[in-house]
């Protein structure tokens, strides 16, 4: 578990143990694209362990959706925005990330 270092790697991975949820870390038995971080990485159920983790989640960035491009984010808000209001998949999420080197 210690040896991931991409959080692309880290969705991607945890989103092989169980089932997509929205709205949580983890709900009935399903993991949201940090949930997945979380699963493969054993940190906390805890945003502060996952951003030590992963620092780049505070990272300001602006949103893959073309409406959003406009206003910008920190990466974790774009996460949680793709997973639960745009219905991307974990591995989407994933692929998006390792596509800009995270």
């Amino acid at each position: 578990m210690d040896k991931i270092t991409r959080l692309s790697d880290a969705i991607m991975l945890g989103a092989m143990r169980r089932p997509q949820c929205h709205g949580y870390f983890f709900e009935h038995g399903g993991s949201c694209a940090l949930g997945a971080a979380i699963d493969s990485t054993g940190v906390k159920e805890d945003y502060d362990e996952l951003t030590r983790r992963f620092p780049e989640l505070k990272r300001t960035m602006v949103s893959p959706i073309p409406l959003l491009s406009f206003r910008r984010q920190n990466l974790w808000e774009i996460i949680v925005e793709l997973n639960d209001l745009h219905d991307w998949t974990r591995e989407s999420i994933a692929s998006w990330l390792e596509s800009i080197g995270l």
